[in-house]
């Protein structure tokens, strides 16, 4: 989803800034440390760099940088939630948390078509992360602009256990 480049671009930069992990010498020659405390970084960085550590499956930094976010369940400048994204990459320890700090099980991603966390989890076939959604009162009947619910998200990626879990 994401080249190496556009990860080290998006998110090493700030990982100092933000008291995650100390930057290799690859990680400070693309990008200068920014030399600023986590709560003077723009929502869009903080939101860049969680959604990075989501994705690099980093548990302690993204912990970090979900309390430098006015709203759980956004991240400025991505079509998805934090919490879409942790379930579309099987993140289970990521999303328990983001659950765990009030992030909405069935938010409507606006920007993406309306997915809901669950259609994420779904369609990847995540069978973990929508246990732990459907535990969370997520909607399994959200219908996306286009007419899509998670079943048919699981449906559409030949998951017949996808389709069995969300059937009962």
């Amino acid at each position: 989803m994401f080249s190496k480049a556009l990860h080290v671009a998006l998110y090493m930069p700030l990982i100092p800034a933000l008291g995650c992990t100390r930057p290799t010498s690859e990680q400070q020659a693309v990008s200068p440390a920014i030399r600023t405390t986590p709560e003077s970084q723009p929502s869009s960085e903080v939101s860049n760099a969680l959604m990075a550590a989501i994705l690099d499956n980093d548990i302690e930094c993204a912990k970090r940088l979900m309390t430098q976010l006015a709203d759980i369940n956004v991240a400025p400048g991505w079509p998805v939630s934090p919490l879409s994204l942790a379930a579309a990459w099987g993140r289970l320890e990521i999303a328990t948390e983001l659950l765990r700090r009030g992030a909405d099980a069935s938010h409507v991603n606006k920007m993406a078509r309306g997915q809901t966390p669950l259609h994420d989890a779904a369609r990847r076939g995540q069978l973990d992360l929508i246990r732990l959604l459907v535990s969370h009162n997520a909607n399994v009947n959200a219908v996306t602009t286009d007419g899509f619910t998670p079943l048919m998200a699981g449906a559409s990626s030949c998951n017949s256990r996808v389709a069995i879990m969300l059937l009962n």
